[in-house]
């Protein structure tokens, strides 16, 4: 049903700590140490503890920021990143929102705390109904605590057991013999005979949590550093902490192959170089950057025949340093003579593309420049290919909701044709990809889209800054599939409503008051897929 949201509606969760699986999981050389969270960073990292601590919290422009971004600058590098994406994906990490910034951090070497252990572990079994007791289990975490309800569930589970003192140390590090424990018994403490010779030579029959460690080696979810140890003693770090959960819930799990964009055959290229770019005050690799100084148009087209390809990554953005804060530029994708995305990029405004491409021979890349009169540069960033995929992250709509963005006014579906395509502004705020209606006398009109049996959509709905008549007002109804009415309110100027409307579900528009040319506007108006709105609200 159509209504305004009120906080977040993306599972939001936080990963507070994952630490190093090993260099020989992933990397030639294994991370050393704890980087300790920088101290100026410390308010955005509070604010994004508590905003993740809490599905039905408000949504901060960072957190929504964050909830929209696949890439995390800070762990583009890093030996996990694919499964660190799995975990953005899952729902079981969204970063660390930045003030100020449209790029989340993900801190991948910031060690896991126990508290959060039990939200990873909690979120990873699906978040289930459970209502935690009256009184905490534990003398040193009461029942306002932050995750008390993921601890409390840990403890009933059986998969926490604390301290014999009575405690449960929520802010201790997770060291890496603990999270073996952590992971054995979530599993249900399955039937286990450890060798009697240690796979890891710091480790020894006998010692505690021997059992879950071998366990873990064996399970092939852990194999330790190079070097022969497993470090049982060291807290677990939130790169590692990644993987090791990705390797748990996807046993199939491998590490894809990479390709740089630039070593992908181009059919035609229209006048694009391959550098790092700057994004954030990041350096990314591998990317396609072309500088624009008029509106213009231009191509990138790649010869992907044969290439066994499965996977392409990357981020649409305008590189730092630009002179033109009023650049707008649209994006669209075609595989082989077919639109697969279509995209709009402003200064600040990065957008994430993230999609299978197995068995494509052509991929297009046909990039516009709308506005602006300035000089600016558009950024294919980290752009690469990718094969050897593990077959969920091919479908990432089974772990992520909000992973692809389908806009209304773009689909080859469209909805009855009272309502125009166009890009709008509400109260200030511009929406490309809107769709408007402008109602004459009150006779109400129905807003049908081919998709929306399958799928609802979200937008922000509000008048026109282009009205000729403020004091216009409209009312919208929301019916089911067999007309009865869900919900009705009145829009008027100033007064916008961010709401989203359930698959099946009807919007019909009046106008109420008011003359001349006045819209009704469904701003960015997009699908939601696997039961989850596309972009949370502002």
């Amino acid at each position: 049903m159509l209504s305004g949201l009120t906080g977040a509606t993306l599972t939001t969760t936080l990963m507070a700590g994952m630490g190093p699986a090993t260099a020989a999981e992933a990397a030639p050389e294994p991370i050393t140490g704890i980087e300790a969270v920088e101290t100026a960073e410390q308010a955005a990292a509070d604010l994004a503890v508590q905003w993740e601590a809490d599905a039905d919290a408000p949504v901060t422009a960072e957190a929504q920021a964050a909830a929209g971004m696949l890439f995390f600058l800070d762990a583009r590098r890093n030996q996990h990143v694919h499964a660190i994406h799995w975990a953005f994906q899952a729902g079981i990490t969204t970063g660390w929102p930045v003030e100020g910034s449209d790029y989340p951090r993900y801190r991948p070497s910031a060690p896991v705390a126990r508290d959060a252990m039990a939200a990873f572990l909690y979120r990873l079994a699906g978040s289930p109904e459970y209502t935690p007791p009256a009184v905490s289990p534990f003398r040193d975490v009461s029942t306002s605590t932050m995750f008390y309800k993921e601890i409390a569930w840990l403890t009933e589970q059986g998969i926490a057991r604390g301290w014999a003192d009575g405690t449960y140390r929520p802010w201790e590090p997770v060291n890496r013999d603990a999270m073996a424990a952590f992971l054995y018994r979530a599993a249900g403490t399955p039937h286990y005979v450890p060798p009697t010779d240690s796979t890891f030579r710091d480790v020894t029959p006998g010692q505690e949590h021997y059992k879950e460690i071998a366990w873990l080696a064996a399970k092939g979810i852990s194999t330790g550093w190079a070097d022969g140890t497993y470090r049982p003693v060291e807290p677990v770090q939130r790169d590692a902490m990644a993987a090791f959960l990705y390797r748990y819930a996807v046993p199939e799990w491998r590490t894809p192959t990479p390709t740089a964009l630039e070593k992908v055959p181009v059919a035609h290229n229209g006048g694009f170089t391959f550098r790092s770019a700057r994004l954030d005050g990041y350096d990314l690799g591998s990317s396609a950057v072309r500088e624009f100084s008029a509106q213009e148009q231009t191509v990138l087209d790649l010869d992907t025949a044969g290439a066994g390809y499965e996977k392409i990554e990357t981020v649409f953005a305008v590189e730092d340093g630009h002179e033109d804060p009023e650049a707008l530029y649209r994006v669209q994708v075609y595989y082989e003579d077919r639109i697969r995305e279509i995209a709009d990029v402003r200064p600040g405004h990065p957008v994430v593309y993230d999609d299978a491409a197995a068995d494509q021979d052509r991929i297009r890349f046909e990039v516009t420049k709308l506005a602006g009169t300035g000089t600016s540069t558009f950024v294919l960033g980290g752009a690469r290919m990718l094969s050897d995929v593990t077959p969920d992250l091919l479908h990432p709509d089974r772990y992520a909701p909000h992973q692809r963005v389908y806009f209304l006014s773009h689909t080859e579906e469209q909805p009855d044709e009272s309502f125009v395509r166009r890009p709008e502004a509400i109260a200030g705020e511009y929406f490309p990809n809107s769709l408007s209606y402008t109602g004459i006398g009150q006779t109400p009109q129905l807003l049908e889209h081919p998709l929306q049996g399958e799928r609802g959509f979200t937008a922000e709905i509000g008048l026109s800054d282009r009205s000729a008549d403020p004091s216009t007002q409209y009312q919208v109804r929301v019916l089911s599939a067999d007309g009865v009415e869900q919900e009705s309110y009145t829009i008027a100027a100033g007064a916008p409503r961010w709401a989203t409307v359930g698959a099946g579900e009807r919007v019909e528009v009046t106008r109420v008051t008011g003359t001349g040319e006045s819209p009704l506007v469904l701003g960015d108006a997009r699908f939601w897929v696997s039961g989850w709105p596309l972009q949370t609200a502002p």
